[in-house]
């Protein structure tokens, strides 16, 4: 196996609304983010993952609001 596991989170963030609407799928797109309740997909507006890179970061990264976690797609995976 190549490659890393940050490198395989970045690769996804390539595809990051297909990963969402697979996983995410009570969530929407608003932006350049999906909007969904948390990590375990409930509905809401909470969680907030990131479409395309910009100033802020990468495309893929993900905060809960009102959790405080965060992560990248392969969190939403697992």
């Amino acid at each position: 196996m190549t490659g890393s596991a940050s490198d395989l989170a970045y690769r996804l963030g390539d595809h990051a609304e297909a990963v969402c609407r697979e996983y995410l799928s009570n969530g929407h797109r608003s932006g350049n983010h999906w909007i969904v309740g948390d990590v375990r997909n409930t509905r809401g507006r909470s969680m907030h993952v990131r479409l395309k890179a910009n100033a802020k970061g990468p495309a893929g990264k993900w905060v809960d609001e009102q959790s405080g976690e965060h992560g990248d797609l392969l969190d939403v995976i697992e």
